[in-house]
């Protein structure tokens, strides 16, 4: 279960680094690029609204959609980052080289495809998927990135079906 998330950006290396805390102590960090970023902010809205559309079959999801992140946006309380003492990767960040986005029942699932050849897949409520939107949101405007970098999305090549997305930063495509 997760317990904390954190994105620092890191202008020597003009990445972010991502760090999640579980409850069983663990810490894993990885690197997002710039087009990584900005690609999870788009999917991110737009499986947001497909949630609304999907779980509480609203014909008002963009509107509701909306709303709750501004709620969250207005309640969110960022704290200090505690650092946990295991590192199933190591260290150092790992750099994520392709995020699949996809729906499960009622959770969000995003799996990080890193360059060391693993997946790290979370599954999150939509309390938690609403923070880590706002999480990237933050973290983009802190790095002062250009929203106009030029990426896009694909449809992931393991599944195509409407639930996933494939965003590939190689291909341009809270804390």
């Amino acid at each position: 279960m997760i317990s904390q998330l954190n994105a620092t950006y890191v202008p020597e290396e003009d990445r972010v680094i991502f760090r999640f805390n579980t409850s069983e102590n663990s810490e894993f960090r990885m690197w997002f690029t710039r087009a990584l970023v900005h690609g999870l902010i788009q999917e991110c809205s737009k499986v947001a609204l497909k949630t609304e559309l999907i779980v509480n079959k609203n014909i008002n999801a963009q509107a509701i959609s909306e709303f709750k992140q501004d709620m969250v946006q207005a309640n969110t309380q960022f704290t200090d980052f505690n650092p946990s003492s295991n590192f199933p990767l190591g260290e150092n960040p790992v750099l994520v080289k392709r995020v699949n986005l996809g729906l499960e029942q009622k959770l969000i699932v995003l799996a990080f495809d890193l360059t060391i050849g693993q997946t790290i897949t979370l599954r999150l409520n939509d309390d938690l998927f609403s923070k880590f939107r706002l999480l990237m949101d933050t973290i983009e405007k802190r790095a002062s990135w250009s929203s106009t970098d030029g990426s896009t999305v694909v449809a992931s090549e393991k599944d195509e079906s409407p639930n996933r997305l494939n965003i590939n930063p190689a291909t341009k495509l809270l804390h």
